[in-house]
């Protein structure tokens, strides 16, 4: 024995198999357990915790499961492993061949007169009384252990969709936003104990500044690769398609063309354009708003507009798209509501009185209602009506308004006061420029006529 104080356990375990057919590996990983437990009970009774510990086993596949985490392995040896772990984590487990193993005694049909004289048995290997540098070294294990766990790894796919295509059109979008940020602006007020301003309407800096995240959404998610070398003033690629516009970014972080336009006396926006490109969901919603904006104007009017403020390649081609999109919508016939019929001529109802006074009613109802029927949901509805009904001239013939009787011009003046109310009461800024000017007058000319009983 060395002069360093080692504490020894010889213990031999052996466990008996079941009925059930159990892999050879297993039955070793079992036996390991028996043996961790057993270790674990003499260090606890003979108060050897601060001994090291030495255990050894003849397989080197429950050696190689023992030092990986139980987690690499499946359900059956993970929970072992674990367990052994648990009762001598701090053991140093080893390896030794079958032929110094006392447990294989007991498995391989040795007779009990010839185990009662086995100095293996009783006393160990010889080499276990000698110092730790003449024991075996546990030879490299170059083997792929089984029962190892498939390691089942979840990619988490992100949402690549453009946000510009959850909105129908671009004034949405750019309304949906700017709210964005004045919430998040509440938000910060609150915090910062700042009142905010009881006013909920949109200005036009909460406008402005969804504007220009909009167009920095767009041109990092198509020149992210520039945008990141232009911060690091460094040169963009040779093959990118922005090389030729001689990029950079302004003060707002946005991608400007510096073109042979820079030297001109043109506006700042004309001379350095935010480049937009082709095939973003930006640029599609943008030139339907601006195509309606401009009252349905031509393509080059179009193209005018458009580079006041912006440069997107192949322009003109996306301009006549939207203009060919748009007469397509204009052409679909208009969709015509039938009035529901509330009286049956051919049916009477009731006493024969009300029968009479309901047909003398379905009758008077064929005279002509100049008036027709007008639901006014908004501002831009009440405009369009009354500008149409003051622009369209009353004609002197059979159908004209001298044929009205009393009932329908009664009802055509209801209309009309309403109309007129909700000019009144509408806020200049919804209105065309003298509109109200425009409706007063005609609503005085009609007042005269409803006076003479036209």
């Amino acid at each position: 024995m060395s002069s360093e104080t080692i504490g020894f356990a010889q213990i031999a375990s052996h466990t008996l198999t079941r009925k059930k057919t159990v892999r050879v590996p297993r039955l070793e990983l079992c036996g390991a357990l028996l043996l961790a437990k057993l270790a674990s009970t003499v260090q606890t009774h003979l108060n050897m915790t601060s001994q090291k510990l030495y255990l050894w086993s003849d397989s080197e596949i429950v050696l190689a499961w023992l030092e990986k985490p139980p987690l690499s392995w499946k359900t059956y040896v993970s929970n072992r492993i674990a367990q052994i772990l648990d009762l001598v984590e701090p053991a140093t487990w080893r390896h030794l061949s079958s032929a110094d193993n006392p447990a294989d005694l007991g498995t391989r049909g040795c007779k009990p007169l010839h185990l009662a004289t086995t100095s293996l048995w009783w006393n160990g290997p010889n080499w276990l009384k000698e110092s730790q540098q003449f024991w075996p070294q546990s030879p490299i294990r170059n083997i792929i252990a089984p029962e190892s766990r498939k390691v089942e790894t979840s990619h988490t796919i992100l949402d690549d969709n453009d946000i510009l295509e959850r909105f129908s059109s671009f004034p949405r979008a750019l309304k949906v936003v700017a709210y964005m940020f004045k919430f998040v602006e509440r938000l910060k007020n609150e915090v910062k104990k700042t009142p905010n301003s009881p006013d909920n309407m949109l200005t036009h800096q909460y406008l402005q500044k969804a504007k220009v995240s909009l167009v920095a959404y767009t041109q990092t998610r198509y020149f992210s690769r520039e945008i990141l070398l232009l911060r690091e003033s460094k040169l963009i690629d040779k093959k990118s398609q922005l090389l030729v516009l001689n990029p950079f970014l302004d003060t707002k972080g946005l991608h400007r063309a510096n073109g042979r336009l820079a030297n001109s006396s043109l506006t700042y926006n004309e001379r350095h354009p935010i480049i937009i490109p082709e095939k973003s969901s930006f640029a599609t919603p943008y030139l339907r708003f601006l195509h309606l904006l401009m009252l349905h104007a031509e393509h080059r009017l179009m193209q005018q507009m458009v580079r006041q403020e912006y440069y997107i390649p192949r322009l003109k081609p996306q301009i006549k798209k939207c203009i060919f999109m748009s007469k397509e919508q204009l052409a679909k016939p208009p969709i015509t509501l039938k009035a529901p019929t509330m009286v049956d001529e051919d049916k009477p109802q009731g006493t024969p009185a009300e029968a009479t006074r309901l047909k003398q009613g379905a009758k008077e109802r064929k005279t002509k209602d100049f008036s027709g029927a007008r639901f006014i949901s908004d501002s831009d509805s009440l405009v369009r009506y009354c500008t149409k009904f003051s622009s369209a001239p009353i004609e002197d013939n059979s159908e004209s308004v001298l044929e009205i009787k009393n009932h329908n011009l009664d009802n055509f003046w209801a209309r009309l006061q309403a109309a007129y109310d909700t000019i009144i009461e509408t806020d200049d800024s919804d209105l065309p420029e003298n509109f109200k000017a425009s409706a007063a007058a005609t609503y005085e000319n009609l007042t005269n006529m409803k006076r003479q009983k036209l």
